[in-house]
C-alpha cells in the first residue's frame, strides 16, 4: 500500500477535531460532520504522539523502541493509522 504522504513530512492535528474519551473508548470527531472516528488503542497511541513537531518517521521510530520485539508490525501499523488519519481528514502535513 502506497501512503499518500511523505515519512520525513510532519503530521498536525486538525484544528476542528475533538477528541471524546469514555469509559473504554476514544473517539475522534470533526466539528460540524455528522460521525465519530473511533480509536483502538494503537490509533490511540499514534493520536497522542502527533505533536506538530515529530515526523511520521520519528513517530515510528519512537514506537519501535516501545515495542521492539515487533518492529515491522509498528511500521506497518503506524502508516497505518496516519493513512487512515489522513483519509479521514484529522491530520494535515507539512
Amino acid at each position: 500500500m502506497s501512503n499518500s504522504f511523505n515519512n520525513q513530512q510532519v503530521p498536525h492535528k486538525a484544528e476542528d477535531v475533538l477528541l471524546q474519551a469514555e469509559a473504554q473508548v476514544t473517539m475522534l470527531a470533526r466539528a460540524g460532520i455528522e460521525g465519530a472516528y473511533v480509536l483502538n488503542d494503537t490509533s490511540a497511541l499514534v493520536w497522542d504522539l502527533i505533536d506538530g513537531q515529530m515526523s511520521a518517521d520519528e513517530i515510528t521510530n519512537l514506537l519501535e523502541r516501545a515495542f521492539s520485539d515487533s518492529s515491522q508490525q509498528v511500521q506497518t501499523d503506524v502508516a497505518s493509522v496516519l493513512e487512515s488519519f489522513t483519509q479521514a481528514k484529522l491530520i494535515t502535513w507539512r
